[in-house]
Order: structure tokens, then C-alpha cells, then sequence
């Protein structure tokens, strides 16, 4: 991409697009900017491709030389019209157009020169003294400024390195570090802790030899992080200041022996920098206003948007819309924000365009999209909507349709129903401070299901609610929970809520299925079920984990059909990933039939499609659900979707390896055996239950343990003897096609009894791509309970991250 850049920018204009952008998002970008060509990786697919065609954009497709030297490609180019005259571009030629939103619904188009860019590069190269021995380690998008600007040209205006990497890879950083001995990074704040967090754990860590100074910038570093990464390599770190209108960086905290002050962005970096009250009039050092430019580097003026240049530029200066302060000395200092925009983790977010995504939605009339404190990305995306007389939604539909209509990064968050919307005198709802006035703190934000003693319960006088709070709180294991809290994340399981449930219906007559239950596990929705104020609706998709902004991981039930399993394998989940998990709504879903793989595939693909319509697709199963979920990989492979993960978790193929035993009696007795060796982690995931709750749990099981023992026994000497759990045969007769994609296969240490051990566990004559495999520590059941499920959710996260990078 570094070298497809610098050949379009001298060529033409490059204007370097997201690719999780939406189709519709990618409509608007390629119109607003009237291109000329889509320039795309041959092979990738991308919504990019079908919006290019259907505008009649022509396509050039880049062909990547892996046996080259780096950045070595061919381009496929289309006759698009007379060629250009043969000459280099000039200064004031447009080399770069970004998009960067603003408080309406229309992004503002940057049109940055060949003059803007060079000379930010040089300002940087001179801020951070670069020089030809210099290698920088770019972990940021190509496609944002800073990763284009910082990075790759100043590495170049210095005659140095660089090192363009996929993107971030938290376990592949530090291995980055050592084998490109860089002698810089910039990246933003959240990926700086991130590799403060890998780092401080990684056993084989030592400082990178050459590396002199760490650049921070695009969000807020917070002071403990500086002096904390500072600490850990040894060097300084360099908080700068930049946007995209000023080809990127206006001020940067000097290097050493030069001062470095806490809590500044540092000096004005070749550019005038002032700050205005109200009335435009420059305000004396040291008195608060909003930061203003100008300079070499400083846009002329966005595109076809007359209205946001008057509204930014003030007698030659371009208003930024922060607030902040300059020190006697001259360094730049930020209060906050005035503009509304929403920085997520260094991404711009408009709410006004979040806004008319969900005002489109059938049952809302009003809406707010605004930002909420969050610890790790400083702030991310919340919305508070009104909604139409008689009509009811859920959050998690509200997000699952904003999800269809733009990029995963936009999508609240948080949804908050409320009656109305905080307006100020005017009548306009002022998003700043939003956040704070509807109560939604961090605390609150990001409060555990696990309440302290009695948080919730005053914050209802209902006696039906507080009776169910009290009566969950028994079988939930004497948990505090409230009254919003989940009963499974409060530690409860559904064999528990099984016992609950029927409790519930002998002292109110009230039937509420347990798959009902599992979607809305509160005692708010028992109470509000039992005054008939609700009526259970019971559906496949069970939302283990809602909140976060990336695509969510699918995962399929074992063979028991029970979604609520995963509860705890999604505790140790990056707060960022959603984790959602299909349950079998009935017994009789989980008869083996002829086919009936192929039919819970389909069926649970159409579920998945309306919670999550564009992809990508990151899909899992355990055990039994492994099957469920290669056969979903396979009917979205051949529909031409982007199955971007297939997790298999302890799962043998259909006919691959079948246990060995010499003989009858050891046939018989070997699930009693199997599941002896497993008696540790069953003892560990019961240890907090109550006496009663162990003895119903136990019979539970025992009685299970029977009914497949017998089922395993009238099978012996027929030819069809299956492991019970296992996936050879079970009555399912299913053998699958293959599927020309590539999975990861997580496999325990400990082979059960009997098996002959194949590494693949029969995948690979069915995985046509690439079969990675993991072992993870501890038995079959052990997995997805602790302590095995932390090591197992690990390996988990890093190939949900690496699959959309």
C-alpha cells in the first residue's frame, strides 16, 4: 500500500479509503470524491469492488510480488482516457484527499498538496531528528494521516527506514521490536497500552537495542501511560499534536536535552498556532481558548463545502475546535474538546451521521449519538433514543441494524431508551456533557453483572422485582446481583436456572422457557414477565457478550444445545469483542436426523445474517457445534461472503480418528473412565455452589451420563459405536464437503482415552486452506472453564484480531 500511494500521489490524487467501510459508505466516499479508478489487491474481496462496478468505476488491480523486494507490484491498468502529460506534479498539485467528519451528516473532504505534505514531513523529520539510520515501525493505517504522514513520508524526507506492517499485532509486536530493530514507533495511546500489557507479561522481553524515542499521538496520552512505557524501554516518549487539515502534526514535545512537560502536546512544530475566544480575537498566554493554525502545511479549504469553510476559518486562521492554553515558554497545552465529534481510539466519529443511520430505523423517533468515557479508547460511540408510540426494540437490534449500514467502529456501543432526549435552552440537544447527564459514568458504564450488596435493589420499590432479585440470588450461588445484572454473568449456569425457573412457574404459574430466559436474563424481565407486561419470545442468538465495537464472534452450542455454556470463555474476551453463541430452542432440534447438520447450519446462518447482514464473519463451535459451524463456513464460502475466522473447538472430524479397545468391557466402561479424568474441572467449576445446588447439579448429570452410556451400549458390535460427545458418528450421518478456506483448530493437551492421536483431529482432509492448530492446556470439558478457558480465550483473541487487521 506505501508504494501504491506514493505512485498514485505522483500520478494523480490518492484518496486511501477504510476497508471496513460499508457498501453504502463506500458509495458515498467514491461519489463525493468523483474517482476516476478503484485501485484494489487483486484477489480481495470487498463491498469496494461491487460499488466500483455498479458507478462504472474503473478497476485496477494491484498484483503484489512476493519473490521482489518490498513494496515490488504490477498494476493491471484499464484504459480510463488519454493519458496525462509526462511531467513531475507541482507544488500546488492536490496529492492527498482524506475525509474527515464534522458535526453534520456530510464528512468534509481535505484536499492536501504536494507542498502540505512534503513540508509537514520535513517538520516532523526535523521535530524528531531524523536521519538515514533512522527505521520506524509503522503499525498505523496507511489510510489515516497519521500513519501516512508521520511514519512513512517523514521516514522517507529523512533518507531513513521504514517498516510497513499489517497493522497492530498485540502477540507479534514485541517479535517485530527484535527482528526490524527499529529505531522509533508512533502509534496511538490504545496501542500503547496494549503493548505495555504484552510486554510487562512476556517472560523473554528486553529492551529493543536501537530503539531511541517512542512518538505518541491522534488521542489524549494519558500521564501514568507515558511514564509507564518511559520505564519499560528506557527511552523518552514524545506526545505530538495533529490533525488531518494540517497534513497532520502542529506540535510535538522535543526530544532530549530539550524539556519535555507532562500533560503538554509540546511546541508548535513550523506552524503558527493562537487560540481564540468567541469573537476571533487571539487571548494572552496562559488564558483558555480554541486553538487556531496556520502555516505551510494548513489546507486551503475543504471541498464543495462552503458552509464548513466559513464556519473554520477566521481571518486566515483554520479553528481547530479544541481548547487549550499556551505555557509562558510556548507549549501547547489541551482542556478538551468543543467540537462534538467522538475520538475513539484516534477514529473521528460524527454522531450527526450515526444519527441518520438509526432515524431511518421503523421504531425510533428520536435519537442522540454521543460519547461515553472509556478507559482503553478514551472515548467510544453511545446513543440515546425515543422511541414511536407502542413500538419496542432491543439494543442489541438497534446495533445489529446499525451494524448493516456503517463501518464496525461506529456503532454505538451503548443504546439508552429513554422518554426524552436532554435539550438545552435552545431546543438543541447538546451532545457535550451527554454522557454525564444521563448517568452514564465509567463506573456505570462499565459495571459488573456482579453488584456490591444491595446497589440495585433501591433502585425499585416493585415487590415482584425485588422477590425475584432475592429468589435468583439463591440459585445464582448466593451472588449479589441486580436487578439489570445477567443471572449467567453473575455466575449462575442453566442448569441452575432450570431449578429458578421452576421455581418461578410453581409460585406465580408463569412458564418462561429456558431459551427465553437465556436472551434476557434479569430479574427486571422475570418481574416484568410475571405482571404480563412481556411475553417470552425465545430465539436461536443468545447475546453473551453485547458491548464492543468490532464484528461479533459466533459461536455454536455443543451437543447439549446450551449457549449459556460460554459464559465464562467470554469473561476473558477483549472488552472490544462482542460474543454472541446459538442455542437449540428445543430437544427435538438436537435429534440426530439425516441432514440435520445442514438444516441447523442454514438455519442458524439466516439468524446470524439478521443480527450481523454485511460480515466479516468470525464463527466457532465446540464439540458438537464445530460441525454446525464448518458446514456454516461452507454455505457462506459458496455464497461468496467473507468468512474471516472458522474456529474448531475439540472437535473430530465426522470419520476421522476412532478410539481403539481390545475388547468389550473396556468399550463399555471407557465413558466412565473419560469422564473420571475430567473429574478436577467439574469439581472446580461446582466449588461455590450451596450443598442443594451441588446434589441437583450432580444428579443432573448423572442422569445424562446414563442416557448416553445406554445409547453408546445398544450401539456395540453394530459398527456404529460413537464416543459419547465425540463427532464420529452420533446418529447425525453427516460427512461434509470441502471447504476451501482456512480454520484454527484448538485442541487440548490430554487425547481422551483410547484415541489414536492425529494432530489435525481428521480437519485436514476437509480444510482445503491453511489448518493452523493450537493446544491448549487441560482436557476436553476443561476448555471452556477455568482455568483453561483464560489460556484458551487468549489464543482466541489473537486470531479474532489478527483476522481484521
Amino acid at each position: 500500500m506505501a508504494v501504491a500511494l506514493l505512485t498514485t500521489m505522483i500520478a494523480g490524487a490518492a484518496a486511501p479509503l477504510n476497508p471496513n467501510y460499508s457498501a453504502d459508505e463506500f458509495d458515498f466516499y467514491l461519489a463525493d470524491l468523483e474517482a476516476k479508478a478503484l485501485l484494489i489487491q487483486a484477489g480481495a474481496e470487498n463491498a469496494s469492488r461491487d460499488v466500483a462496478a455498479a458507478r462504472g468505476i474503473p478497476i485496477i488491480d494491484l498484483h503484489a510480488d512476493p519473490s521482489g523486494e518490498a513494496g515490488s507490484i504490477r498494476l493491471n491498468l484499464p484504459v480510463i482516457g488519454p493519458p496525462s502529460l509526462d511531467q513531475l506534479p507541482r507544488p500546488e498539485d492536490i496529492a492527498l484527499l482524506l475525509h474527515t467528519s464534522g458535526t453534520t451528516s456530510r464528512p468534509k473532504l481535505v484536499p492536501l498538496t504536494q507542498s502540505n505534505l512534503c513540508i509537514s514531513a520535513l517538520n516532523i523529520r526535523e521535530s524528531l531528528a531524523l536521519g538515514p539510520e533512522d527505521c520506524c515501525l509503522n503499525v498505523m493505517p496507511l489510510f489515516h494521516i497519521h500513519g501516512l504522514v508521520a511514519a512513512l513520508l517523514s521516514s522517507l524526507a529523512a533518507g531513513g527506514g521504514v517498516v510497513c506492517t499489517p497493522g497492530f499485532l498485540a502477540n507479534e509486536f514485541l517479535g517485530w521490536m527484535r527482528h526490524f530493530r527499529p529505531t522509533w514507533y508512533t502509534a496511538v495511546p490504545t496501542i500503547h497500552q496494549s503493548v505495555l500489557a504484552r510486554a510487562i507479561d512476556a517472560p523473554d522481553f528486553r529492551v529493543p537495542e536501537r530503539l531511541r524515542f517512542v512518538r505518541s499521538c491522534s488521542a489524549s496520552l494519558s500521564p501514568s501511560i507515558m511514564s509507564e512505557l518511559e520505564r519499560l524501554f528506557g527511552v523518552p516518549v514524545c506526545e505530538a499534536y495533529g490533525m488531518t487539515e494540517a497534513s497532520h502534526q502542529m506540535a510535538c514535545n522535543p526530544l532530549p536535552p530539550r524539556s519535555r512537560k507532562p500533560g503538554s502536546v509540546g511546541l508548535p512544530t513550523g506552524i503558527e498556532i493562537t487560540l481564540l475566544d468567541e469573537a476571533g480575537t487571539a487571548v494572552p498566554a496562559g488564558e483558555s481558548g480554541e486553538i487556531a493554525i496556520r502555516g505551510r502545511t494548513v489546507t486551503s479549504g475543504y471541498l464543495k463545502n462552503s458552509e464548513a469553510n466559513d464556519a473554520a476559518f477566521c481571518h486566515g486562521w483554520l479553528r481547530t475546535g479544541d481548547i487549550g492554553y499556551l505555557d509562558t515558554d510556548g507549549y501547547l497545552f489541551l482542556n478538551g474538546r468543543s467540537k462534538e465529534l467522538i475520538n475513539r481510539g484516534g477514529e473521528k466519529i460524527s454522531p450527526r451521521e450515526v444519527e441518520d443511520v438509526l432515524l431511518a430505523h421503523p421504531a425510533i423517533e428520536q435519537v442522540a449519538a454521543f460519547g461515553i468515557p472509556d478507559d482503553r479508547l478514551g472515548e467510544d460511540v453511545a446513543v440515546a433514543a425515543v422511541l414511536k408510540p407502542g413500538m419496542t426494540v432491543s439494543e442489541i437490534e438497534i446495533r445489529s441494524y446499525a451494524a448493516g449500514k456503517l463501518a464496525y467502529f461506529k456503532v454505538p456501543k451503548q443504546v439508552l431508551f429513554v422518554n426524552e432526549i436532554p435539550k438545552g435552552p435552545t431546543g438543541k440537544v447538546q451532545r457535550i456533557g451527554l454522557a454525564g447527564r444521563l448517568g452514564l459514568s465509567p463506573q456505570i458504564q462499565n459495571r459488573s453483572a456482579v453488584q456490591e450488596a444491595g446497589s440495585d435493589q433501591a433502585d425499585s420499590s416493585n415487590s415482584i422485582e425485588n422477590y425475584v432479585l432475592q429468589l435468583m440470588q439463591k440459585f445464582a450461588g448466593s451472588r449479589l446481583i441486580g436487578i439489570e445484572a445477567s443471572f449467567f454473568e453473575a455466575g449462575g449456569d442453566s442448569i441452575q436456572a432450570g431449578i429458578f425457573l421452576a421455581d418461578v412457574k410453581r409460585r406465580f404459574g408463569v412458564d418462561i422457557p429456558l431459551a427465553a430466559f437465556n436472551l434476557d436474563a434479569t430479574a427486571r424481565y422475570v418481574a416484568r414477565v410475571i405482571k404480563g407486561s412481556v411475553t417470552p419470545v425465545s430465539t436461536t442468538l443468545v447475546p453473551i457478550k453485547k458491548n464492543g465495537g468490532n464484528p461479533p464472534f459466533f459461536c455454536v452450542h455443543p451437543h447439549d444445545g446450551r449457549a449459556t455454556l460460554f459464559y465464562p470463555l467470554a469473561d476473558h474476551f477483549d472488552e472490544e469483542q462482542p460474543f454472541h453463541a446459538f442455542q437449540a430452542l428445543s430437544e427435538e432440534a438436537l435429534r440426530p436426523t439425516a441432514g440435520g447438520i445442514e438444516r441447523m447450519a442454514g438455519t442458524y446462518v439466516n439468524a446470524m445474517k439478521a443480527a450481523w447482514p454485511q460480515g466479516p464473519y468470525l464463527i466457532g463451535g465446540y464439540c458438537f457445534g464445530a460441525l454446525v459451524a464448518f458446514e456454516m463456513a461452507r454455505i457462506l464460502f459458496l455464497r461468496q461472503e467473507n468468512v474471516a475466522l472458522l474456529a474448531l473447538i475439540d472437535s473430530y472430524a465426522p470419520s476421522g480418528p476412532a478410539p481403539s479397545f481390545p475388547g468389550l468391557v473396556p468399550r463399555l466402561l471407557f465413558p466412565f473412565f473419560d469422564r473420571a479424568f475430567r473429574i478436577r474441572p467439574l469439581l472446580a467449576y461446582i466449588s461455590h455452589f450451596s450443598q442443594e445446588q451441588k446434589k441437583q447439579y450432580l444428579l443432573n448429570l448423572i442422569r445424562t451420563q446414563m442416557r448416553e452410556w445406554r445409547s453408546s451400549v445398544s450401539r456395540v458390535g453394530t459398527g456404529s459405536y460413537s464416543l459419547p460427545g465425540r463427532n464420529n458418528d452420533g446418529g447425525w450421518q453427516f460427512l461434509p464437503g470441502s471447504y476451501a478456506g482456512s480454520a484454527v483448530l484448538f485442541r487440548p493437551t490430554r487425547e481422551p482415552l483410547g484415541f489414536q492421536r492425529d494432530p489435525s483431529m481428521g480437519w485436514s482432509r476437509f480444510v482445503q486452506g491453511r489448518l493452523d492448530i493450537e493446544s491448549i492446556r487441560g482436557y476436553h470439558r476443561a476448555l471452556i472453564f477455568k482455568p483453561c478457558n483464560r489460556l484458551l480465550a487468549e489464543r482466541l483473541n489473537w486470531h479474532l484480531k489478527r483476522c481484521q487487521q
